[in-house]
């Protein structure tokens, strides 16, 4: 996709680290620009980021009852903490569009290897921790109550409990482990647009 100097834009969450870095407000505006990415926040508080300055970028999502949380942090040089950005409702589809062609203009600066899917690793291990429980649970009392001869029905009903386990375990493995990426269209399957799936 080719861009002009000023690229696409979509409108971020503010929040303390975003403030800490110098751009404050409710709402900061993201905009791609050649290589760099400005965050502008409230009274033109204006943060510059340029490709080769960005040790890692990571983009990914997080499942909720009711919808999904994208989010990119951006491990800047010499700073102590990723900057995360969380698009506002509304700019998704922009958010896509940006991230993707940003974290091209990461990957062409330092190297491929700079950019990831996924989100934290704690926060994905969560995921997976609170999905198997019902099944380690079922599996913990049916071993403590059950009886030899009723072995077979308490492992035919532990099986629900262990294809759901099982499921949130691959999604954990293909889609929220923070791991670098072979190719930059992985990054689709992380970031809303036409080919993200689960």
């Amino acid at each position: 996709m080719t861009l002009s100097d000023t690229g696409p834009s979509f409108q971020a969450f503010g929040s303390r680290r975003l403030r800490r870095a110098g751009v404050n407000g409710r709402r900061v505006r993201v905009t791609l620009e050649g290589d760099e990415l400005v965050l502008t926040g409230a009274k033109d508080a204006v943060l510059r980021i340029h490709a080769r300055d960005v040790e890692r970028l990571r983009s990914g999502y997080e499942e909720t009852k009711y919808s999904r949380l994208f989010q990119t942090r951006l491990w800047r040089r010499g700073a102590r903490a990723p900057l995360l950005l969380l698009p506002a409702d509304g700019d998704i589809d922009a958010y896509g569009i940006t991230i993707r062609a940003f974290a091209a203009r990461v990957a062409g600066a330092g190297g491929i290897a700079r950019v990831e899917r996924g989100i934290s690793a704690a926060g994905a291990l969560m995921v997976v921790v609170l999905t198997s429980f019902p099944a380690v649970a079922y599996c913990g009392i049916a071993l403590f109550i059950g009886e030899a001869a009723d072995a077979l029905y308490w492992l035919a009903g532990s099986v629900p409990f262990l294809v759901l386990s099982g499921i949130f375990i691959w999604h954990y493995q293909a889609r929220l482990r923070p791991s670098a990426v072979r190719d930059l269209r992985e990054l689709e399957q992380q970031t809303p647009g036409p080919n993200f799936r689960l």
